[in-house]
Order: structure tokens, then C-alpha cells, then sequence
């Protein structure tokens, strides 16, 4: 249900760096659903610049029903996620209804809130 992908290789970082995306749903009952007893939310994306031994930014992506995602880096350092989310009702655990393409970029995804 997720994706990584190493930023060695781009203009996006100066440094090493390694992008991870999933759904955060960190084991929550707060929805049952029949495949596997918790929901899938929270579609996240985090980096590390450490090989992974922490993972120090995290920016959530869409809070709401959501899952399986995708990561890609273009030549010019933009991030680009594929990831399902809920329909427009938001109704069900999952209800699969929406394919959406983030564009992110480093500078967002390491300032501060």
C-alpha cells in the first residue's frame, strides 16, 4: 500500500534523501471494515535524509479514507504521488471512488507548519 523512492539522483536535494508514502492509518479501529479490520486513512508522506534510520518531516496528504500510493520524481526534482481516496460522500471505511495525482515539491514538504 506504499511507495518509496530514493532523491539521489534528482536536482531536488543536495544530499541523499528517501521519500516514503502510505496510508498512516497506524493500526486504528476507529472503522471497522471486512477486509481487515481497521481503515485506511491518512495518506502520508515522509523523508529521510539518514537512510532511513529516522524519519524527521511527515506531511499528511489527505487526511480522509485513502490508500495504495505511488511515487515518482521528475529530472526537475517534482514529486508527483498517485494515490486512491474515498468518493465525494466519504461514506464507508474505503470506498474507493477517486485516483488523484498530487504534485509536491521539497521546499513544501520540508517547511514548518
Amino acid at each position: 500500500m506504499g511507495s518509496m523512492i530514493s532523491l539521489e539522483n534528482t536536482v531536488a536535494t543536495d544530499q541523499p534523501a528517501i521519500l516514503f508514502s502510505n496510508a498512516d492509518s497506524r493500526g486504528s479501529l476507529e472503522v471497522k471494515t471486512s477486509f481487515s479490520g481497521r481503515d485506511r486513512r491518512n495518506v502520508t508522506v515522509r523523508l529521510t535524509r539518514d537512510g532511513g534510520l529516522t524519519w524527521p518531516v511527515a506531511k499528511v496528504i489527505e487526511p480522509g479514507p485513502s490508500a495504495y500510493t505511488d511515487l515518482v520524481v521528475a529530472d526537475d526534482g517534482t514529486i508527483f504521488m498517485l494515490y486512491e481516496r474515498s468518493g465525494v460522500d466519504g461514506k464507508g471505511a474505503f470506498l474507493p471512488g477517486k485516483l488523484t495525482l498530487a504534485t509536491l515539491n521539497l521546499a513544501w514538504l520540508m517547511a514548518k507548519e
